[in-house]
């Protein structure tokens, strides 16, 4: 999957654990990702790479825990998916890669090939 599909994916996840706030948030990086302006698509990058909310900490979107094991499941595998689908596509950080490892491991998709990130 792409970054703007995972994101799309990540929209449908929030809103069915009922944060309103957090997809609005997710669908703006997703629809400056879909863009076709120059500007906007410099913007996405800026923000996928380098904004923090995006990726995790106490307070951000990918420190939410869903209201049911299930989705809680999806959202991590979506981040997961998310993480993979940016370093796929050159826009990898070092926020991606730390929820590359911490998820992964999570979901038991850590191999020797996914090193501890730096930093």
């Amino acid at each position: 999957m792409s970054v703007t599909d995972t994101l799309l994916t990540l929209e449908r996840i929030l809103s069915a654990g009922g944060f309103a706030y957090e997809r609005n948030r997710i669908k703006a990086l997703r629809i400056l990702g879909e863009s076709s302006i120059e500007e906007e698509r410099v913007r996405f990058r800026s923000q996928i790479t380098g904004n923090k909310y995006f990726w995790g900490g106490m307070g951000t979107a990918a420190d939410l825990i869903m209201p049911t094991p299930e989705l809680n499941k999806l959202f991590f595998l979506a981040y997961y998916d998310l993480a993979v689908a940016c370093e796929r596509e050159g826009l990898s950080s070092i926020y991606s890669r730390d929820i590359k490892h911490l998820f992964g491991r999570r979901l038991g998709r850590e191999t020797a090939a996914d090193p501890l990130p730096e930093g």
